[in-house]
């Protein structure tokens, strides 16, 4: 796992590159833009503070990059993207062949980074615990 140096100098040298961090939950992951990961908690804490970063959204925890303006950040569609997302995943999970395990595990290997993602995310898992 990366420590709080890896981190902040593949933050900085990589403009894909982003670290979310979701405090509710003491999750955290780094991103470069092609493969995500997690990383720890405690240790993204760390680097969260440097004034080299950006927060680029707050939706689902803050995803930071040092690089913001390769990216757009949204300040008022967010939310409106994170509830399409859970809508998309309700009509989903209607569907008779739905499998919601499977579903949930597709996001393993690829993040979760879009508002939309993370509310079609969203809505798997609380199916999901209220199952």
């Amino acid at each position: 796992m990366l420590n709080a140096l890896e981190i902040l100098k593949a933050l900085k040298s990589n403009p894909n590159a982003m670290l979310w961090i979701n405090s509710e939950r003491k999750k955290a992951s780094y991103h470069d833009g092609e493969d995500a990961g997690p990383v720890d908690y405690q240790t993204a804490m760390l680097v969260r503070p440097d004034p080299s970063l950006f927060i680029i959204d707050k939706t689902d925890g803050e995803t930071l990059s040092s690089h913001p303006s390769i990216f757009k950040v949204d300040t008022t569609g967010g939310m409106n993207d994170f509830g399409l997302g859970e809508a998309a995943a309700q009509a989903d999970m209607q569907q008779t062949d739905f499998d919601l395990l499977a579903a949930i595990c597709s996001f393993d290997g690829d993040l979760a980074d879009t508002s939309f993602q993370r509310g079609y995310l969203d809505a798997l898992l609380s199916a999901h615990e209220a199952a």
